[in-house]
């Protein structure tokens, strides 16, 4: 009856027939299955299957649910957590449009810009990677900044410049050996460690970056940064419950006050320095000369004092000559007993070897381990003892 059925199909009918009908199963009782049907069906197992059914209408309805519910949560802009989550988030929202905008740079290169506007500014596009070493990275960053700064200081105003910098005992250094360096020794630019993180250094530092130290810095003690951060800290009471629009408002406006206070009290300020000053000689000159003439002393001495202190506390930054020699040589004669103990009690073993054998049941190979260490123990106190006795040689050590 099937084969009939077909015959009186035409050629075409046939072929659509037999088409639709491969993937069919019989269930029994009329009833058929699709087999490419049933795929669509039903979801697969697991998380592919949560992903992907209904084109992925559960994650979009759990991430709403989600975020619906953190809404509800009342968020604190001035706090630490949720102004970092804040920035976080905005840098999120940037991202796709940073990395397209950068691989846009690397393939077509800068934007074309006209030539008849005179403008010789370069377009480019800086990508910072900070893996593991963010406190190096920001220290080198700060460090090149403020050489920036120096040069362009010595390029504005020329010789003779004193830069205050909190750790200004370590960073001459690092400016010495900067590109800058030969610069800043032609120019003769030198500089101050503030009084308040000056007395934080040690004596050596003091005597020689201290302002009380530096000829030319008067009354100063260059801490002006400190009394200006100071003063915001009473911005804390007024801006913990404002909004961030009249936070930023209080930060602005107490700043343009203190600038404007600061530079219309200027010339006060530096007439009442100078008045200081004025006092502080006439006070103080009368007791210096008494001092002086009561202790027989003069102002050549309080120089060769200063000078000679400054030596005497370079010379304890590294261990005398003699201090350094005598610690070696206890070091040496230390090692030396150390390995002749273990040399002595190798040789016992060492001689005990028929009694382990007879006795213990020591095997060849144990001991044959025995006369390894006390023949490699031997060689060690050899080899010191040695070393020991050309170090007293040559510093003339007599035993």
């Amino acid at each position: 009856q099937y084969q009939a059925q077909l015959a009186t199909l035409s050629f075409q009918e046939r072929e659509d027939f037999l088409h639709a009908s491969e993937n069919d199963v019989d269930l029994g009782d009329g009833a058929w299955v699709d087999e490419d049907e049933i795929a669509f069906s039903r979801p697969p197992l697991g998380d592919e299957g949560f992903f992907s059914s209904h084109a992925g209408g559960e994650v979009r309805l759990q991430d709403l649910f989600l975020d619906t519910l953190a809404e509800q949560k009342r968020k604190d802009h001035q706090t630490r957590k949720d102004r970092v989550e804040r920035q976080v988030q905005a840098w999120k929202s940037m991202l796709p449009d940073l990395v397209s905008a950068f691989l846009k740079f690397q393939l077509q290169g800068p934007p074309a810009r006209n030539e008849d506007d005179g403008s010789q500014a370069l377009w480019t596009i800086e990508v910072i990677s900070v893996e593991a070493g963010m406190p190096p990275l920001q220290h080198q960053c700060i460090c090149q900044g403020i050489e920036l700064l120096v040069n362009r200081l010595l390029e504005d105003f020329g010789p003779d410049i004193c830069l205050v910098y909190n750790i200004m005992c370590a960073f001459v250094t690092t400016l010495k050996r900067s590109c800058f360096g030969k610069k800043m020794v032609a120019l003769n630019l030198s500089g101050i460690v503030p009084a308040l993180h000056g007395h934080a250094h040690n004596r050596f530092c003091q005597i020689h970056w201290h302002p009380l130290y530096v000829d030319g810095a008067g009354t100063e003690d260059f801490e002006e940064c400190e009394h200006t951060f100071s003063c915001s800290n009473e911005l804390a009471s007024v801006t913990r419950l404002a909004t961030p629009y009249h936070h930023q408002q209080h930060i602005d406006e107490h700043f343009h006050f203190h600038d404007f206070d600061k530079h219309a009290a200027s010339g006060n300020f530096i007439y009442e320095n100078y008045c200081q000053a004025l006092e502080r000689i006439e006070i103080d000159t009368p007791r210096l000369a008494e001092l002086s003439a009561k202790l027989n002393i003069g102002a050549a001495d309080y120089e060769r004092y200063l000078k000679s202190e400054r030596k005497y506390l370079a010379g304890l930054r590294a261990e005398p000559a003699n201090k350094l020699a005598k610690a070696t040589y206890m070091e040496l004669l230390f090692d030396l007993d150390l390995l002749k103990k273990k040399s002595d009690d190798a040789k016992t073993r060492f001689n005990d070897r028929d009694r382990l054998m007879i006795r213990e049941g020591y095997t060849g190979k144990q001991l044959m381990q025995i006369t390894t260490q006390y023949r490699t123990t031997y060689e060690h106190w050899a080899t010191k003892n040695e070393e020991v006795l050309q170090y007293e040689e040559e510093h003339n050590i007599a035993i």
